[in-house]
């Protein structure tokens, strides 16, 4: 069983200081927090370099995002699936972190 650090916990915390907890504490990996405030990584592509060389020295074990699919309002659930694909793709792109999406195969438009 491995133990990874949840940077939802840390919404305030840069993406570097997200990674030295990480090593600091121990943890064998980090699940990553994905949100449009884009403090630890955005739902967008491509994924910055500065982003790519921060997350290098630990392993991805999931993107963590906020998405609510009971909103009335169509285009908040048009966002949230936005960022849903977006996910999908970034664990595309950070796959030799091993980092997967549980969102893969699950939607497609």
């Amino acid at each position: 069983m491995k133990i990874v650090f949840s940077s939802l916990a840390y919404p305030e915390l840069s993406l570097r200081e997200v990674v030295e907890r990480v090593d600091r504490f121990g943890f064998d990996g980090l699940e990553l927090r994905v949100s449009d405030d884009g403090k630890h990584l955005k739902p967008e592509l491509p994924i910055n370099r500065e982003a790519l060389e921060t997350l290098s020295s630990v392993e991805i074990s999931d993107l963590a995002g906020y998405a609510r699919f009971s909103s009335a309002d169509e285009n908040e659930r048009r966002k949230k699936r936005k960022i849903i694909r977006n996910s999908d793709k970034n664990s595309q792109y950070l796959k030799h972190f091993r980092c997967k999406s549980a969102w893969r195969g699950i939607y497609r438009q």
